[in-house]
């Protein structure tokens, strides 16, 4: 007897089978989710992303926003760091012991 299994990523809030889907992790500092979503229940994610969204908030219109000064080069973005693996847990003991050498 042969066993075959198929896996199906379906949209996690329709879950419909004929729609394509993206998947999407969202943080919020230490909280993660992982959402599969179709085009049409993405769109809010997709539309703040744009930044088209009504749920981001919007600065008042009567904030200025700040110029760069003449002749001075804008700040360089900080590249994305590769994460190492899970942090190791150290007890108290071993921390004094590590500042000890």
């Amino acid at each position: 007897m042969v066993e075959v299994h198929v896996k199906v990523r379906v949209c996690d809030k329709c879950r419909d089978v004929k729609r394509p889907i993206r998947s999407y992790t969202l943080t919020e500092g230490e909280r993660v989710v992982e959402r599969d979503l179709c085009e049409e229940h993405a769109r809010p994610i997709e539309e703040a992303m744009a930044g088209e969204s009504s749920i981001l908030p919007q600065a008042p219109a009567d904030v200025v926003t700040p110029k760069v000064a003449a002749g001075k080069a804008p700040a360089k973005k900080a590249t994305a760091r590769q994460r190492r693996g899970p942090t190791k847990t150290l007890t108290v003991e071993e921390i004094e012991a590590l500042k000890r050498t």
